[in-house]
């Protein structure tokens, strides 16, 4: 309401057209700053899960390290032997892991 009363239709249409302008920038300004803020969020996420899996598998390697020694110590069986049976231990836990993963 910038405009006089007798302003032409022209004028009146191009400041409908650069107020039209101005709104559509704004709101992609808005949406792109949102963007940017869930892929923030979105990569903070990714690092925090890739470093809780890498804490995950050091501490499946100490455990299956520990099940070898516990073979060892009480079964009294070859070191060989006991890191096999703990290698198909992972094996079979991982297969179910899969198979459970497919359905």
């Amino acid at each position: 309401m910038d405009q006089p009363p007798n302003s032409s239709i022209a004028a009146l249409v191009s400041g409908i057209v650069n107020d039209l302008r101005e709104l559509v920038t704004v709101e992609l300004k808005i949406a792109w700053a949102e963007v940017e803020q869930e892929l923030r969020r979105a990569r903070i996420t990714a690092i925090r899960l890739v470093v809780a899996s890498g804490l995950i598998v050091i501490g499946g390697l100490f455990l299956m390290q520990m099940l070898v020694q516990l073979l060892y110590s009480t079964l009294n069986w070859p070191l060989w032997i006991c890191y096999g049976a703990a290698g198909l231990v992972a094996v079979v836990a991982g297969a179910g892991m899969a198979a459970r993963g497919r359905r």
